[in-house]
């Protein structure tokens, strides 16, 4: 559909690198890849929650989403204050 939005699934190891467009962000679009349905390795990935539904991978949060968490509690400033 022209104008649509789509979402852009990647996949990488140390060697190959799949990327692929679906309209939908969750399990639909991910599965549409082919590869985290099967996969038995460490998906290093984002905290969204479709992930999660793969229970044959292991999981590891990104780090550059794990630092950002961490810089978003230091911006906060003390551990007084209420969180959103």
């Amino acid at each position: 559909m022209a104008g649509a939005l789509a979402c852009v699934h990647c996949a990488r190891t140390g060697t190959d690198t799949l990327i692929t467009c679906h309209p939908k962000r969750g399990r639909v679009g991910i599965d549409a890849a082919g590869v985290l349905p099967g996969f038995r390795g460490v998906a290093v990935h984002d905290a969204w929650a479709s992930y999660d539904t793969y229970l044959d991978a292991a999981h590891q949060l990104c780090c550059a989403h794990a630092l950002r968490e961490l810089q978003a509690v230091t911006d906060r400033g003390s551990t007084d204050q209420p969180v959103d």
